[in-house]
């Protein structure tokens, strides 16, 4: 599957329900999926355009409504990739941060992949991995010291397209890095859980505090400097998590790494209000570690 499939299934959950229409059907008009998915009718014939240029989709335009054509491969692609279908999920702590990293630990393994951001198909950006190796470091030791044998203990690492189609990766711990303007994984994770404290829309840098009905924008010079910190369930294995470490900007998520990875030594980091493990951190321009938002 070419990496630009994924991103078309990834991007929005209206591009998903027209796709698993067509699927099911083989063969539909644009009237109809309008009809059924709800969407605007110039919003459908973009997307059918977008699915015709990926080789989704064949489209007669010799008459209108367009009849859209399933290809061959379209209903074994939806099957086989585990984001495409996943469904909205109940959001449920899977521990606080007091418990964070030891939750890690109760199979008696750490089984963890690093998950970046693709950003349009190229490879990500070396700043975004700032700060990694001494994170995976602390969380091998600290594993060590709580019991976990060495030959329990794996780390590995994929791009977000890659993780997508490997349900072997999305169903270990997760720690998915950047914003979801630049990771799709941080936008499927938030458009799944609408945790309180998320990017909004999802494929965005805005990031939305319903908590505190705060939004951190880009364009304010002060608030431009936060970044999520989410200890959330894992949408593809109810006994794992996933943690999102994302910036505004990229010095907001080099600062979030680097608070991630203070507090696997040190335990510093403490619920939101309510027992809410959703904190917004506050970085220097420099991407250091300041303090918290909330």
């Amino acid at each position: 599957m070419s990496g630009e499939v994924l991103k078309l299934l990834l991007r929005s959950e209206g591009r998903r329900r027209l796709l698993m229409e067509i699927a099911r059907e083989k063969v539909i008009t644009t009237s109809e999926l309008v009809r059924r998915t709800g969407l605007r009718r110039q919003t459908v014939n973009e997307y059918v355009k977008e699915f015709e240029e990926a080789g989704l989709v064949a489209v007669k335009k010799t008459q209108k409504p367009w009849i859209v054509i399933a290809s061959e491969d379209l209903e074994y692609l939806l099957l086989s990739l585990p984001v495409a279908t996943a469904k909205r999920v109940e959001l449920v702590y899977p521990c606080g941060w007091k418990g964070f990293p030891e939750c890690l630990f109760k199979h008696g393994r750490l089984e963890v992949a690093f998950i970046w951001g693709a950003r349009g198909l190229s490879v990500a950006k070396a700043h975004d991995a700032v700060g990694v190796p001494e994170l995976v470091t602390s969380l091998v030791f600290k594993a060590l010291d709580s019991g976990v044998p060495r030959e329990g203990i794996s780390v590995v690492s994929a791009l977000d397209v890659e993780a997508a189609a490997r349900r072997e990766v999305l169903e270990k711990d997760l720690i998915v890095i950047g914003s979801g303007l630049v990771n799709l994984l941080t936008a499927k994770i938030i458009e799944l859980l609408r945790p309180p404290i998320r990017f909004e829309p999802p494929m965005s840098r805005e990031l939305l505090s319903d908590l505190t009905e705060t939004l951190y924008s880009a364009s304010d010079e002060v608030r431009r400097n936060a970044a999520l910190l989410a200890l959330l369930p894992n949408p593809w294995a109810r006994d794992r998590v996933a943690v999102i470490v994302a910036g505004v900007f990229k010095h907001g998520t080099r600062a979030a790494i680097k608070a991630l990875e203070k507090h696997v030594r040190t335990g510093f980091i403490e619920d939101h209000a309510a027992g809410v493990p959703l904190r917004v951190v506050k970085a220097t321009p420099e991407g250091d570690f300041e303090g918290f938002f909330e």
